[in-house]
């Protein structure tokens, strides 16, 4: 899946996670309107229901349906992409999302998931600037922080990275995933330790993960800290690391540097 390679992320489950609640929400959003057409209204129903039921092909057709009879509903709009984004057909996606936000620039679910569109297609630049907008209306959006700052990083703007995963820890210190990204980002810009006090953080809190002692480890031997990388590679080997070739050469060279 792109998605997945190129930010380690699934598009299915970002899918899963939003619909059917922010979709069905959306359809009871326009249903209660004094505006909805009701043909469309109809429409717009069955092909949600048809989407939630794992009916896509159904879906699309009940959808695009449902937009021809009324083209200012944006919340059909909403569901046909996230549909198209099922589907990994991401530039019909973008293409619907793009249409909603001509008639409403502000539909802040439409912005985040037309970014995860164009970040599915590597569209980095664009990702961001949808990303920066949604995050001007919607400063506390994690999920839109966090996708930004893969795409930062991606695009090799490190310290911009590294300000959106602090904002993430200073709303919730414990985050896992923000800690480690932060440390791997210090790493690209060039601040172990900087890192090496995230690592030293996670495995503090987080004992049993092999990747902080390792990659702690690597910034001790870079820095000249034998001893400490030594403890550190000794410490991932013994919670199974996936790298154990590597954790037992380094070893062993700390080893022959300090004299053994």
């Amino acid at each position: 899946m792109v998605v997945a390679t190129a930010l380690g992320s699934n598009v299915s489950a970002l899918a899963s996670g939003a619909s059917p609640t922010v979709d069905r929400k959306g359809f009871i959003e326009y249903q209660q309107s004094p505006k909805k057409n009701v043909r469309a209204c109809a429409k717009y129903e069955a092909g949600l229901r048809a989407h939630e039921t794992g009916d896509n092909d159904q879906a699309i057709k009940l959808l695009n349906e449902a937009i021809a009879i009324d083209p200012h509903c944006v919340q059909a709009m909403h569901t046909l992409g996230s549909v198209y984004m099922w589907e990994e057909q991401y530039e019909k996606a973008l293409t619907v999302f793009t249409q909603a936000l001509k008639v409403n620039p502000e539909q802040r679910h439409c912005l985040y998931r037309r970014a995860y569109a164009y970040a599915s297609l590597f569209r980095y630049k664009e990702t961001i600037a949808d990303l920066d907008k949604l995050l001007k209306l919607e400063p506390k959006y994690d999920g839109a922080r966090k996708l930004r700052a893969k795409c930062l990083a991606s695009v090799g703007n490190f310290p911009a990275a590294i300000s959106d995963c602090s904002a993430l820890l200073a709303d919730a210190p414990m985050g896992e995933e923000e800690r480690l990204q932060r440390a791997r980002l210090y790493v690209k810009a060039k601040q172990p330790l900087k890192a090496i006090e995230d690592y030293s953080f996670m495995i503090k809190h987080f004992p049993d993960e092999f990747e902080s002692y390792t990659e702690r480890a690597d910034l001790y031997f870079a820095l000249g800290r034998y001893r400490e990388a030594g403890n550190d590679y000794n410490a991932s080997l013994m919670r199974g690391t996936d790298h154990v070739k590597h954790c037992r050469e380094q070893r062993d060279l700390c080893f022959k540097k300090l004299g053994r």
